[in-house]
């Protein structure tokens, strides 16, 4: 089956996502000042935890990540093992690309960043697909707020060049990192996901790789429309500590873990076409003109609905604002 055409698509990217933190003012400090991101809205909530804290990159400006603590809207099992993975920093959360890894990692370094994995190339028994997809370099670093990110600069090929989507340059940041490439999302069973995301929202399959001691499997999806920005579909397995483990697989079993805000471009459409789909709707469209319930967080849209993904995961369906008129 395939997905939607260009012109069906009920969602059309994916405009929010979760970094958790167990102290969200130094997560912000070193995502502007060492990361090279900008704070793009910075609200107080009705209670501390339930703040909203986004920060952007500029070579991802589509993309806005929520920093946030395991908070009270979490379960408490899930609660827990985030705030176990956390402390431990083994919280997988974010791919990052930079052009040039030698000058990232003597800025990183210099900033303070631990690298879990100094910067590798890629063994040749690596697939060419996988170093495509997933670039020639690799390191591993914490950003001191308990999450374990990937970093990456792609082929050097000029073949493998044209499979990655255009880099926007990083600027003067000393950083050189050139924005988000993926994100993790946890899943209850990655075959089922991938027929949801691809058959149903329309997102394009790019990596699927099993390691070589057939332990674990690598899939990335992305949206056809915003190519620079994969996710990563993990299912909670042995490299995950215990605690962790278990909170995850809990949430994922109940169906409750936070996901996306996904963009689309008419709500109530897209609610008529996935229900007819089958997608389980947890709360229909509603206007977001009157501030959120309880103030916990603003509207992310004009418009919102939440859905569940059939793998575990809650996610918002968000119409845009429309632009001021000028």
């Amino acid at each position: 089956m395939n997905g939607p055409r260009d012109a069906d698509r009920a969602v059309t990217g994916i405009s929010v996502a979760d970094v958790y933190a167990l102290d969200v003012d130094a997560a912000q400090r070193i995502y502007v000042e060492t990361f090279g991101f900008d704070t793009v809205a910075d609200l107080p909530g009705s209670r501390p935890a339930e703040g909203w804290l986004t920060v952007g990159h500029p070579a991802n400006p589509s993309l806005q990540l929520r920093l946030t603590r395991p908070g009270g809207r979490l379960s408490p099992v899930l609660r827990t093992g985030l705030e176990h993975a956390l402390s431990i920093a083994k919280h997988a959360s974010l791919g990052l690309v930079t052009t040039d890894m030698d000058r990232s990692h003597r800025a990183l370094t210099e900033a303070g960043v631990r690298f879990l994995q100094e910067p590798v190339r890629r063994a040749p028994d690596v697939s060419r697909d996988f170093r495509r997809q997933l670039g020639e370099v690799e390191a591993l670093i914490t950003d001191g707020c308990g999450n374990l990110h990937i970093l990456i600069e792609p082929g050097t090929l000029s073949d493998d060049r044209e499979k990655w989507p255009a880099i926007p340059a990083a600027g003067a940041h000393p950083a050189a990192l050139g924005g988000v490439f993926m994100l993790d999302l946890f899943v209850a069973d990655v075959d089922e996901a991938v027929m949801f995301y691809r058959d149903v929202l329309g997102f394009e399959v790019g990596a699927d790789e099993v390691s070589a001691n057939g332990e674990n499997r690598w899939v990335t999806i992305h949206h056809p429309a915003h190519p620079e920005v994969q996710a990563c579909l993990l299912v909670p397995n042995a490299w995950f500590d215990d605690l962790h483990a278990v909170g995850l697989r809990a949430a994922l079993g109940r169906h409750e873990m936070p996901g996306w805000g996904l963009t689309t471009d008419d709500c109530r459409r897209a609610y008529e076409e996935l229900s007819a789909a089958g997608v389980e709707f947890v709360a229909p469209p509603a206007t977001t003109v009157v501030p959120m319930q309880a103030g916990l967080r603003p509207p992310l849209g004009a418009w919102e609905a939440a859905f569940r993904d059939g793998v575990g995961n809650v996610h918002y369906l968000v119409e845009p604002f429309a632009a001021p008129a000028r």
